[in-house]
C-alpha cells in the first residue's frame, strides 16, 4: 500500500528499513517520500485508512520482508464497506501498536532465519549423502545405482503401506521427516 516515489515500485519500508505509520492513506502530506498505492483497494473492494508498516530485518540488518497492518478499527466486528466507514471506525496506529509490530517483525525474522539455516543444513547433509553414495558405488561399477534403487523402493513401500495398509498397520503414517530419514538410511545402507 505504501510505495516509494521512485518508479521501481519497491516498498518504502523495505528499502529504508524504517517503520511507517500513516493516519490516513488518502491524505498524505506532500513532503513524505512515499505515496499511497490504491491497487489493493481497487482489486479487493477494501478501503484503506490508517496504515502501520514495519520491516522484517535479520540480526545483520538485512530487510527480508515487511509487515503491514491496515485500518486500526475501534470495533473489531465493524465492517468497512466504504470511505465513510473508514472515518467512522478507523483510528491511527499508536505507539503500542508500533511496539507490537516491531516485536512481531523480530519474531518473524528469527523464524525466517531459522528456516533458512535448517534448509542450508539439509542441503549440506544431502550433499554429504550424495557424496557418500557416489563413493560407495564407485567401488563396484556393477552395482551402480543400487543405493538409489533401494531408497526409491523403500520410500515407495512406505507410501504404499500408508495408502493401503494391512490390518496390523492401519492408521500408521509417516511424517515428511520420517520419510526423509528412511530415504537416507536406505541410501546409506552399504556405507558401513
Amino acid at each position: 500500500v505504501i510505495a516509494t516515489t521512485t518508479s521501481s515500485g519497491t516498498y518504502y519500508v523495505a528499502t529504508t528499513g524504517e517503520v511507517v505509520t500513516v493516519a490516513d492513506a488518502h491524505d498524505l502530506p506532500l513532503d513524505v517520500p512515499f505515496r499511497y498505492n490504491p491497487s489493493f483497494d481497487l482489486a479487493s473492494g477494501y478501503h484503506t485508512g490508517s496504515v502501520l508498516t514495519a520491516p522484517i530485518a535479520t540480526r545483520a540488518g538485512e530487510v527480508i520482508g515487511v509487515l503491514q497492518l491496515i485500518n486500526r478499527k475501534i470495533d473489531a466486528d465493524a465492517r468497512i464497506t466504504g470511505s465513510g466507514d473508514v472515518s467512522r471506525v478507523v483510528r491511527p496506529f499508536g505507539e503500542a501498536e508500533v511496539a507490537l509490530i516491531r516485536a512481531l517483525a523480530a519474531q518473524a525474522a528469527v523464524a525466517i532465519e531459522n528456516t533458512r539455516l535448517v534448509q542450508e543444513i539439509e542441503r549440506l547433509f544431502e550433499g554429504f549423502v550424495r557424496a557418500a553414495v557416489l563413493t560407495i558405488e564407485q567401488r563396484d561399477p556393477a552395482t551402480c545405482g543400487h543405493s538409489l534403487r533401494v531408497a526409491h523402493y523403500t520410500v515407495s513401500l512406505v507410501r504404499a503401506l500408508e495408502q493401503n495398509p494391512p490390518p496390523a498397520y492401519r492408521g500408521l503414517t509417516f511424517s515428511r521427516d520420517e520419510i526423509t530419514q528412511l530415504r537416507y538410511a536406505a541410501l546409506l545402507h552399504d556405507f558401513g
